[in-house]
């Protein structure tokens, strides 16, 4: 919700001609980062 509007693409990117594949592939990167990080923190428990 800051990084799109900073780089013109608008609210959720609502400005670009496919936002909801957009938003689809943000939510893939959030959770595989989410993901790597729960991970290594069990890992080094």
């Amino acid at each position: 919700f800051l990084l799109a509007p900073g780089m013109g693409a608008g609210w959720a990117a609502s400005k670009l001609p496919n936002p909801t594949k957009v938003r689809a592939l943000n939510l893939v990167a959030h959770t595989v980062f989410a993901l790597g990080m729960f991970s290594t923190a069990l890992l080094i428990r």
